[in-house]
């Protein structure tokens, strides 16, 4: 599954700082978010970037979500402390704020802006673990919060 994760760019697998254990503590402490395990392993992989699938099938989950029908495009997952802007979970974390969400409730796993692919803290399923969401910020007056997954194993699978 990994191997047909993360877009298979030699060269970029070669730019991404490999994930270590300091860096996970920190973030964790730092965001107060203890990530899954799932998400993890996937990092020790590769430490986020690019993805070779970037349609997620909500119309076969029946979930719906706003401007979407069949698929939600996820362009890539974040990374920890991976040294590249695009997909670094601080970087884009941090950009919450920026778009009115609170940093407290959520973690950055994708976003443009307009929308957000995040870990919510404030949802967690019975393992404890935080629920996958999908934050539409361009449809109507208030964010749409959609829960994508009941967990991170779930949500990449």
């Amino acid at each position: 599954m990994k191997d047909g994760f993360f877009t298979s760019l030699q060269k970029l697998r070669q730019e991404i700082k490999p994930l270590d254990n300091t860096s996970v503590l920190d973030v964790e402490k730092k965001y107060s978010i203890k990530f899954p395990e799932s998400y993890i392993n996937l990092l020790r992989f590769q430490n986020g970037g690019y993805l070779d699938y970037s349609n997620y099938p909500i119309g076969l989950l029946k979930i719906k979500v706003p401007f979407s029908d069949d698929t939600l495009t996820i362009r890539g997952l974040c990374g920890i402390r991976n040294e590249s802007r695009d997909y670094d979970i601080e970087e884009n974390t941090d950009l919450l704020e920026e778009w009115g969400l609170d940093k407290t409730k959520y973690v950055a796993l994708d976003n443009d802006g307009h929308w957000w692919i995040c870990f919510d803290k404030t949802q967690l399923n019975q393992n404890g673990e935080p629920k996958v969401v999908h934050i539409e910020l361009e449809y109507g007056d208030s964010p749409v919060i959609t829960v994508l997954a009941d967990s991170f194993s779930n949500f990449y699978k």
